[in-house]
């Protein structure tokens, strides 16, 4: 029987909330608390133009991510290649898909991974996806070596890094399926959602391994949901047709990517650093020895190992931790309903420190802590 960590009349209590967020995924950082009067004249100073002069001074968004991933990721970008979007990530990544993906055509899909198979069900036209299990790079290769020689995989949708398993994907196993996918005329998408997330001076995409890569990326991550977080682009390969995103008249989207950009960058991965040095010594003080995992140290997810000793599973931990109001993810979530070849992870937890600051990720690891110990052998 799974053993809850606080007493039950405390529990009762707590079964319509939570005081710890660690389960979501999303980044509530705010670019206002970092900018300027100073900082907002690109912006301020197109008030009151007429529209003649607006026409030249509001630069496309395309033009302001293509500067971006010079910068970024040393990579001339032709425009042309570029669609900016007012969508999210997942709605830019749903479109691609669609345009992508034809009538009886699947997407190969590692897992575990995020709940992508959301964007497909109760949809009877719409693509679908195939999964293959990929817990380690060398499953991912294997995995897809296997799945690309059904004649029905159109695209392989990768994340770096994996999530929930946070490994990072090596410039030769990028270049093996690389190989595969040119020699079966299957599509590679890359979701880089997380890239924005990483130190500025290693934000280089795997993209780069690719031959003819498709890349989407939403700034909700790097700069947090509002007002950035509708924003989002899609790279494509050269001479390859898809309709362009419909953008309104001088859209003011790209000049405020901008102003971020300039001004919020460094805060925002300052700021996850700082989180997660809050959650590890709140953690540590419960349980000083605990491996905590990370692919870099303003990674907004990380994997917390349970120790040997654990006497509850780690769904059944994350429902108590819920009911007693800390809410969590397990990478044995991260499977589509109905998998049934389901391997066996290490047992571990998903934690995100997007939705909390920094004293209150450190009050509720250490709770967390306290219930993992709670959970162990005496």
């Amino acid at each position: 029987m799974d053993i809850f960590f606080i007493e039950m009349p405390a529990l009762l209590g707590r079964l319509s909330r939570f005081n710890y967020d660690f389960g979501s995924a999303h980044y509530n950082f705010s670019i206002r608390n970092h900018l300027s009067e100073e900082s907002l004249l690109p912006l301020t100073s197109l008030i009151g133009l007429p529209h003649s002069e607006l026409k030249k001074r509001v630069r496309p968004a395309k033009a302001i991510i293509q500067g971006m991933l010079k910068k970024e990721c040393d990579r001339a970008i032709p425009e042309d290649q570029i669609i900016a979007r007012h969508d999210t990530t997942r709605g830019a990544l749903d479109w691609l898909l669609k345009e992508r993906v034809g009538f009886l055509q699947k997407v190969a899909l590692p897992v575990p991974n995020w709940h992508f198979w959301s964007m497909a069900e109760n949809r009877r036209s719409a693509y679908k996806f195939a999964y293959f299990n990929a817990t380690k790079e060398e499953e991912l290769v294997e995995g897809f070596r296997k799945i690309a020689q059904n004649r029905g995989i159109k695209v392989l949708l990768l994340v770096d890094p994996a999530n929930p398993l946070m490994y990072q994907h090596s410039e030769e196993g990028c270049k093996e399926i690389d190989r595969i996918a040119l020699n079966r005329g299957i599509d590679i998408v890359i979701d880089d959602v997380l890239r924005g997330t990483r130190p500025l001076e290693d934000r280089r995409s795997i993209a780069r391994y690719f031959t003819n890569p498709y890349v989407v990326e939403g700034f909700g991550k790097r700069f947090g949901d509002d007002p950035l977080g509708g924003i989002s682009y899609v790279l494509i390969p050269e001479k390859t047709k898809l309709p362009k995103a419909h953008t309104k008249d001088l859209c003011p989207c790209g000049e405020m990517l901008q102003v971020a950009l300039d001004n919020a960058s460094v805060a925002a991965v300052a700021e996850l650093e700082e989180r997660n040095r809050a959650f590890d010594r709140g953690l540590r003080t419960a349980i000083p020895n605990i491996e905590i995992e990370r692919p870099f140290a303003s990674s907004l997810i990380s994997l917390v190992y349970l120790p040997e000793g654990f006497q509850t599973t780690p769904e059944g931990f994350m429902l108590n931790s819920l009911m007693n109001g800390v809410k969590l993810r397990v990478p044995d979530g991260c499977f589509p309903e109905g998998h049934k070849t389901k391997p066996n992870l290490r047992p571990s937890i998903r934690i995100t420190v997007g939705q909390m600051n920094s004293d209150l990720i450190e009050k509720g690891a250490e709770y967390l802590g306290r219930g993992i110990n709670y959970n162990l052998d005496p």
